[in-house]
């Protein structure tokens, strides 16, 4: 199932040890638990560019922002250089399963 149509609350938030997407994600039973996904343990940056099955993106980010699904930011290229502002549906890559996030 498609996390985005599934949750509420959906945000991003930054923690000692990355980014996260957090949210409340209707499990089996209807309720809302709090889930969260850890986008830097699954997104990287491929020379400016977004790239999933990658890690620490947002070490190499910069106006990180969530729009919907999509994740969007400015990303260095392999020269160090910040581009044009890239995006990622997280939908394509994240699914809710029971009121956890995972990956798609």
């Amino acid at each position: 199932m498609s996390f985005f149509e599934s949750c509420t609350g959906v945000h991003i938030q930054t923690k000692d040890d990355g980014l996260y997407l957090v949210c409340y994600a209707r499990d089996v039973y209807g309720s809302y638990p709090q889930a969260e996904f850890r986008l830097d343990e699954h997104i990287g940056n491929d020379d400016g560019r977004f790239m999933f099955d990658g890690v620490n993106f947002s070490q190499s980010a910069r106006d990180i922002q969530l729009d919907g699904s999509n994740l969007t930011a400015i990303l260095t290229d392999k020269d160090g250089e910040f581009g044009d502002r890239q995006s990622i549906d997280l939908n394509d890559y994240i699914a809710n399963e029971g009121g956890k996030l995972v990956s798609a």
